[in-house]
Order: structure tokens, then C-alpha cells, then sequence
């Protein structure tokens, strides 16, 4: 009538609670995401980027709106010592299937320096298997691989010491024992009776390889001391005129 109205009153409590609940839901995850420490990203069946985590740029030095904007930089990126590898994976985590994968890569950050990632990549889909694309989570490996680089590296140098060190020794064995038998002949000699008049030279010979005997094995010491770090110093006149180069 004209002198009042109608009105219909519906309860919407519980569609009101069902929002507030999806809405704290998604402000929980999407706190949690975009918060991450490791670089993690979603990309949809046709290589388009779904959703890229601000930390990206912390790893790699372009922000999320670059990433979403190309999805092609992702992959520009990658080192291209690494760049087949990493594109045979791919295909390994490609549908059919639900593949997971895991490896350590490089990538070139804006800035052109070289990062290790562990690039951890899987298939994703829905509960009745509709394909969603494909979940990556990039973790910095950087001082992890630098430091493993540079183990192997004094591995090396290590097993390179160690194999100087045993042609030395052996180059010395050989040095030690020409003198020893030059020694040890001159003695025999005068042990069987030699003549007076060569006796003494068979005695000057025999005193010059103890002589250089006894030198190889001041050398021998002198290597060892240095290897332990208790090389000691000493003065001495040097006769110049005694050096042949």
C-alpha cells in the first residue's frame, strides 16, 4: 500500500563466516609465500608464470613483475653451461605423469654474477589428475658449491704435493745410493789388500762419495724441516766463484 512496505530478511551469517574463513585462509598462505626465504614459483601448462615469489630477487636480482611479465626469463637465465641439462629436465617433468626433480644449477643474476641453485621442480595437479603445471623451488647454493670448489681444489694441490713428494724421494733413493756403492767399493778395495801407492787414492775417493752422501742427506733434512715449518737459517761465507751456472 502506500503507506508502508515489504520487506524480506535473509540470514547470511554463515556465508559471512565462510568468506571471512577463506579470506584469513588465503592471507595465511599467501603471507607464507610471498615471505619464503627460498625462490619458488608456478608455472601453468603453457610455460606462463602462475604466481613468483619476492625472493626472487633477493636470489637472482629481478623482481617478481619481471618474471611475471616474461615468462621466458626464467629460462634466459639459466648458465648456458647448464642450460641443456636443465632443458632435458624439463622434459623429464613434463605431462604425462607426475615427476618430481632435482638439481643443482647456475644462473646469471642481473648483476652478471654466477649463483648456484638447487632447482627443485615438480608436476602438479588436481585431486582428479587435470594438470596445473609445474611447482619450482629454488634454494642459494652459492657458498655451499664455493665452498665444495674449493676442497676439491686443495684436494688437488694436496695430491699433486704428494706425488712431487714421491718423485723426490725416489730421485734421492737413487742419488743416495751411487755414492753409498762408490763408498762401499773404495772400502772393499782396501779391504783386499791394494797397493800402498793406490791405497791413499782409494781413500780420497771413498771420502768424496761420503762427502756427497752426507750432503744428499742434509738436503733430504732440509726438505723435511721445511714441509714442517722449522727450516732454521744460518750464516755463512758464500764463494762466488764456486757457482756454475
Amino acid at each position: 500500500t502506500s503507506n508502508g512496505f515489504v520487506a524480506t530478511f535473509t540470514d547470511i551469517s554463515e556465508r559471512l563466516r565462510v568468506e571471512e574463513a577463506l579470506r584469513q585462509s588465503e592471507l595465511k598462505f599467501r603471507t607464507v609465500a610471498d615471505f619464503t626465504y627460498d625462490w619458488e614459483y608456478w608455472s601453468g601448462l603453457d610455460g606462463q608464470m602462475i604466481w613468483m615469489s619476492p625472493s626472487c630477487e633477493r636470489i637472482s636480482g629481478y623482481s617478481a613483475e619481471e618474471f611475471m611479465a616474461d615468462s621466458t626469463l626464467v629460462y634466459r637465465i639459466v648458465h648456458p653451461e647448464d642450460a641443456e641439462l636443465f632443458n632435458l629436465h624439463l622434459k623429464d617433468t613434463a605431462y604425462p605423469g607426475l615427476a618430481r626433480c632435482s638439481m643443482d644449477m647456475r644462473i646469471i643474476a642481473r648483476s652478471g654474477q654466477v649463483v648456484w641453485l638447487n632447482h627443485k621442480c615438480e608436476s602438479i595437479a588436481r585431486e582428479d589428475g587435470t594438470p596445473l603445471g609445474r611447482r619450482v623451488c629454488n634454494t642459494d647454493i652459492t657458498g655451499r658449491k664455493r665452498m665444495e670448489l674449493a676442497l676439491a681444489e686443495a684436494k688437488e694441490v694436496a695430491e699433486a704435493s704428494s706425488r712431487a713428494k714421491g718423485e723426490f724421494l725416489a730421485n734421492m733413493s737413487h742419488e743416495i745410493r751411487t755414492p753409498l756403492n762408490g763408498m762401499l767399493g773404495m772400502l772393499q778395495l782396501l779391504q783386499g789388500g791394494a797397493p800402498r801407492q793406490e791405497q791413499e787414492e782409494y781413500v780420497g775417493m771413498a771420502l768424496d762419495a761420503g762427502r756427497r752422501l752426507l750432503g744428499l742427506l742434509n738436503d733430504i733434512l732440509d726438505f723435511s724441516s721445511m714441509e714442517a715449518g722449522r727450516l732454521a737459517l744460518h750464516r755463512a761465507p758464500l764463494r762466488l766463484s764456486l757457482i756454475h751456472i
